[in-house]
C-alpha cells in the first residue's frame, strides 16, 4: 500500500521535478556546508561600516578607519549590503542567517538561470536536464573559490536579471514595458556593490551590436526602420538607468573611483584579480571554460552542416555569441570574472551540446518507463543530500572560528594591554578588514577597500608593497610614524602538484623563496622588539623614538 502511494506521488508530480527539486535541495546543503570552512577577507570591514550606519543612520563620506587616508573622501560602493549585512549578524540569525541568506541567494540565482535556458534555450526541457545538470554541477563546483558571504553575489544575480530583459524586449520589442525594470534595477544595483557598472556595459555593448546590426541590414529598409526603433527606446531606457545611478546618495561620486584604475598594478598583486591559470591554478575554471571555447568556435564557423546553430539566425547577428566572448576575455584577465562569465555563457554552453550530443531516445523511454531507475537516482540523491545535512558544522562566531587564519589571539593580547592601543598600525593587507571590526582603535595603514586609492603619485597598493621592497623598510616605517606592526609568522607557501611540476614545469622551490626584507628589518633592528608571537602572527613594537 504504501509502496503504491509513493509510485503515485511520483507520478502525480512528475519525475523531471522531483529530479530538480532534489538537485536544489543537495545544492543547497552542498553551499552552505562549504560557505562554513571559509570567511572572506572583507567581512570585517563589512560588519563595522553596516554597524556604522546603523549607529549613525547616515552613509560614509569620510574616510577614519585607516590614517594614511584620514580625513578624505570615501564612497562605499556597498553601503547598502553592509547596512543589512550588518542587521542579520547582529539579529538572532546570526552568522547562520547570513550565510543561509547568501545561499539562497546564489541558489535563487541557478533556478532563474536553469528556467531562462530551458525556456529560450533548449526544445526539449526533459532531454535538456542532464546537460544542464551536468554543466551547472561544473559550473558550481569551479566558482566555490568566490563564495561565501560576499556582496558579488547580488552583482551575479542583477546581471542575469538584466540579461533575461535584454533577451526578452529582443525576441519581443513590440512589449517595452519589461524596460521600466531598468533604471529600479540599477538604483537598487548602484546601492548594494559597484558590479553595477558591468550592466551598463552590458547595456552599452547591446545598443552598440544592435546599431552595427542595422548598419549591416541597411538594405532592408523595413527592417531596418523596425531595428532602429527598438534600438531607440532602449536607449532611452539605458540613459534612465545611468540617471537612476545618480539619484543614489553618492551620486556622480560613484564613478569617482574609476581614475584608480588607470594603473593595473593590482591586477599582478592582489589574487582574485589574476587569470585563472596563474598559481593556484583553478583547474575546473580552465575546464569549464574550454568547453565554452568549444561550442564558440563551431558556432562562429561557417559549417555546411545542417546543424550549425548559425543557421537559426540568419540575417541577425547573435548577440549572446558575443557577450560570451566579451566575458570570456575578462574571465581569462581575471578569475574575479568567472562567475560572471559563467552566469553569461551558460545558456549558450548548454544549446550547443544539446544539439550535437542529444541522448540516445532509448535511454530517456527507459528512465521514463521504469520506476527502479527513477527510485535509484532518488535514492542517490537523497544519499548525497543526507551526506551534505550531516557534514554542515554551524558556526556562529566566524572570527573565533576561523583563529587560524586571522590573528585573533594577537588582537586579543593588544586589547590586554592598553600601552598598544591607539597606536598607528602596519599589517597584512588581507587582514585589514579583520582588524576594522576586531581592533577599530588603532589606526590601518591599509586595507581591501581601497587598494587602487591615489596616494603620492602612485596608489595605495603600490605604497604598501613598497615596505617589503630592498633597503625600503626603515624609511617607509618612519615616514608613515608606524608603531605596530603586525606579521604572519610563516610565509605562504605554495604546494604543487605533479601536472604542475612536471608538465608545466613550474618550480616550487622558486615561488616559494620570496625574501620579506620587512620582516628581516624588524628582527634585526635595536628599535623595534617582538611583544607577541604565536603561530600565526607576531607583533612588532616601536620600543625607542625615532631619531
Amino acid at each position: 500500500m504504501q509502496n503504491f502511494k509513493l509510485q503515485s506521488t511520483i507520478k502525480n508530480l512528475g519525475f523531471t521535478q522531483i529530479v530538480w527539486i532534489l538537485c536544489y535541495a543537495f545544492i543547497f546543503f552542498y553551499l552552505l556546508n562549504t560557505f562554513f570552512h571559509s570567511l572572506d577577507t572583507d567581512f570585517g570591514w563589512h560588519l563595522k561600516v553596516g554597524e556604522d550606519i546603523s549607529r549613525t543612520g547616515e552613509i560614509p563620506h569620510i574616510e577614519y578607519y585607516d590614517f594614511t587616508l584620514e580625513g578624505q573622501r570615501w564612497v562605499d560602493h556597498e553601503w547598502l549590503a553592509n547596512f543589512f549585512i550588518y542587521k542579520i549578524y547582529s539579529s538572532d540569525l546570526g552568522y547562520v542567517g547570513l550565510n543561509v541568506f547568501f545561499v539562497l541567494l546564489i541558489l535563487a540565482s541557478l533556478i532563474i538561470l536553469n528556467k531562462f535556458t530551458q525556456r529560450y534555450f533548449v526544445k526539449n526541457h526533459q532531454k535538456g536536464i542532464f546537460l544542464i545538470i551536468a554543466f551547472q554541477g561544473l559550473g558550481i563546483i569551479a566558482m566555490i573559490p568566490h563564495f561565501g558571504v560576499r556582496i558579488q553575489e547580488i552583482t551575479i544575480l542583477n546581471l542575469l536579471i538584466l540579461i533575461i530583459i535584454i533577451h526578452f524586449y529582443s525576441i519581443n520589442h513590440k512589449k517595452t514595458k519589461v524596460l521600466l525594470f531598468l533604471p529600479f534595477l540599477f538604483y537598487f544595483w548602484a546601492c548594494v556593490h559597484a558590479g553595477f557598472l558591468i550592466g551598463l556595459f552590458v547595456m552599452f555593448l547591446w545598443i552598440s551590436f544592435k546599431f552595427l546590426e542595422v548598419v549591416i541590414q541597411k538594405n532592408a529598409l523595413a527592417k531596418s526602420e523596425k531595428s532602429v526603433k527598438r534600438l531607440i527606446i532602449f536607449s532611452i531606457f539605458a540613459f534612465l538607468s545611468f540617471v537612476a545611478t545618480l539619484v543614489t546618495p553618492y551620486g556622480l561620486e560613484l564613478y569617482s573611483f574609476l581614475s584608480g584604475y588607470s594603473s593595473t598594478y593590482y591586477l599582478t598583486h592582489i589574487s582574485e584579480w589574476l587569470p585563472f591559470y596563474y598559481t593556484p591554478i583553478q583547474y575546473l575554471q580552465l575546464l569549464y571554460a574550454a568547453f565554452v571555447a568549444v561550442a564558440i568556435f563551431f558556432l562562429i564557423k561557417p559549417l555546411k552542416s545542417s546543424s550549425c546553430l548559425l543557421r537559426r539566425y540568419r540575417g541577425e547577428l547573435n548577440w549572446h555569441i558575443f557577450l560570451t566572448i566579451i566575458f570570456f576575455l575578462l574571465a581569462l584577465k581575471s578569475r574575479r570574472h568567472f562567475p560572471l562569465f559563467f552566469i553569461i555563457s551558460f545558456p549558450i554552453l548548454v544549446q550547443f551540446f544539446y544539439s550535437f550530443f542529444e541522448l540516445p531516445k532509448k535511454f530517456l523511454q527507459n528512465i521514463k518507463s521504469s520506476l527502479i531507475i527513477k527510485f535509484y537516482l532518488i535514492a542517490c540523491f537523497l544519499l548525497i543530500i543526507a551526506g551534505q545535512i550531516i557534514n554542515i558544522k554551524p558556526v556562529q562566531d566566524p572570527f573565533s572560528h576561523f583563529r587560524n587564519g586571522y590573528p585573533a589571539n594577537s588582537v586579543e593580547f593588544i586589547k590586554n594591554n592598553k600601552e598598544y592601543l591607539g597606536k598607528r598600525t602596519f599589517s597584512r593587507y588581507g587582514w585589514g578588514g579583520y582588524l576594522i571590526w576586531a581592533l577599530p582603535e588603532n589606526k590601518l595603514f591599509i586595507d581591501g577597500r581601497l587598494p587602487q586609492y591615489e596616494f603620492r603619485g602612485h596608489t595605495m597598493l603600490q605604497e604598501y608593497y613598497e615596505f617589503f621592497a630592498k633597503g625600503q623598510a626603515r624609511r617607509k616605517l618612519n615616514e608613515h610614524g608606524i608603531e605596530l606592526v603586525l606579521l604572519p609568522t610563516k610565509q605562504k607557501q605554495f604546494k604543487l602538484n605533479w601536472f604542475e611540476k612536471y608538465f608545466l614545469k613550474l618550480d616550487e622551490e622558486k615561488l616559494n623563496d620570496q625574501k620579506n626584507y620587512l620582516k628581516d628589518y624588524l628582527d634585526n633592528s635595536d628599535k623595534w622588539s617582538i611583544v607577541y608571537e604565536d603561530n600565526i602572527s607576531k607583533i612588532y613594537f616601536l620600543a625607542t623614538p625615532k631619531i
